[in-house]
């Protein structure tokens, strides 16, 4: 179900960031990141010993939440000092992309699709900061003149050559129009020669011309039916000609020995379905077997004389179940039997209930707090004892 989105009209700075990852969690790429990633369920043995810090929009949303009712509640006793700010959502978003290329590398899917909301990110973050950050005017450069209304004022010429402002009332005196007359001819216009109107480039009348007529070339005399009868391919002779062609340019599996179609060629082809493989007691007698003769991480030598059709990792996660433990690094080498095998997935069974968060999908899951390695460090001071 997607997120109900907010109003962009967030007045403090930690109510926009909320708007910000919430806009990330409602993408159509923010799914994979809303939720803590959990190692079990998608069979990821090695996340948590690679990613030392895991982080999801989800808890940065849950984060941001409670950090804005505590800024809403001046009368909260809680100590402000370590407070979530807008600093640590930036640290905090950016390390969930940072996480999932550095397990997934760069060229994978959901990599690239981190990629694509880290853009939208960094769009909407710089925006925010620049709100809230606005630069400072420069006071060294003096400021623009006032800008002047209306049109200026132009300056005009008096009849002695002095300059004066041309003022509502005042108009400049025209000066008189010189006039060209011919002493000749007593005040009298001077008469104009006469224009000549004949052309120089003087076109010529082809209106008289007659251009001859060119005669059509002569028809083809008509094809006589005997000819016709020549020209006309029978049906066998049109097939003939295309299997030659079928023949000379087609692939031979495409025709079969006479030159037709090979109809069968062009079906579809048959497909084998491979059904799932099925974990049973069987397989699960073959494991124990492996462990108790090879020891723990010995994966390929039990792939290879006990279960070939299952992978090594597949193998190891298979193992981890049956002792209940997601990383084992400490139990690398150790053999054990049924008997064994059962003693160690109650004692961490028994260790995951003391802290019910580490106990998940079957297996005891190591937290960031270090509480389950302190925890397995005191039972086995008390097995010593």
């Amino acid at each position: 179900m997607p997120l109900q989105k907010r109003s962009s009209l967030a007045q403090t700075p930690l109510e926009k960031c909320l708007v910000i990852v919430e806009s990330l969690m409602n993408h159509k790429y923010g799914d994979p990141f809303n939720q803590p990633v959990d190692p079990v369920a998608l069979e990821l043995p090695d996340y948590l010993e690679i990613i030392s810090e895991p982080r999801d929009f989800g808890t940065i949303q849950t984060n941001l939440l409670q950090a804005i009712e505590r800024e809403s509640n001046p009368n909260s006793t809680t100590d402000t000092e370590n407070d979530y700010n807008i600093d640590t959502f930036m640290n905090d978003v950016r390390l969930v992309i940072d996480n999932c290329i550095r397990y997934n590398s760069a060229e994978h899917s959901i990599s690239q699709m981190a990629s694509v909301l880290s853009k939208i990110f960094e769009r909407k973050i710089s925006k925010l900061l620049e709100e809230l950050n606005p630069p400072s005017p420069d006071l060294s450069d003096p400021p623009p003149p006032p800008r002047q209304v209306g049109r200026p004022k132009k300056k005009k010429k008096t009849d002695e050559g002095s300059d004066y402002d041309s003022g509502p009332n005042t108009r400049p005196k025209k000066k008189p129009r010189k006039q060209e007359y011919d002493s000749d001819l007593s005040g009298k216009e001077r008469e104009k020669p006469a224009r000549d109107k004949t052309s120089k480039y003087k076109q010529e009348d082809r209106t008289n011309i007659k251009t001859p007529l060119v005669a059509a070339p002569p028809l083809p005399p008509p094809a006589s039916q005997e000819r016709l009868a020549e020209l006309a391919l029978t049906d066998q002779q049109r097939q003939d000609w295309s299997r030659k062609l079928r023949l000379k340019f087609t692939v031979p599996e495409m025709l079969t020995e006479e030159g037709t179609i090979n109809h069968e060629y062009f079906k579809p082809k048959r497909t084998h379905l491979r059904f799932a493989r099925k974990w049973g007691d069987k397989e699960k007698e073959l494991l124990i077997t492996g462990i108790q003769k090879f020891g723990v991480g010995s994966w390929s030598a039990i792939r290879n004389e006990f279960l070939p059709a299952w992978e090594e990792t597949e193998l190891r996660l298979k193992s981890a179940r049956l002792i209940g433990r997601q990383s084992l690094q400490a139990y690398k080498g150790w053999k054990g039997d049924h008997e064994a095998i059962a003693a160690e997935y109650q004692r961490n069974y028994t260790i995951g209930m003391k802290f019910p968060s580490a106990w998940k999908g079957g297996v005891l899951v190591a937290d960031d707090g270090g509480v389950v390695a302190d925890l397995i460090r005191q039972d086995e001071e008390d097995r010593k004892r």
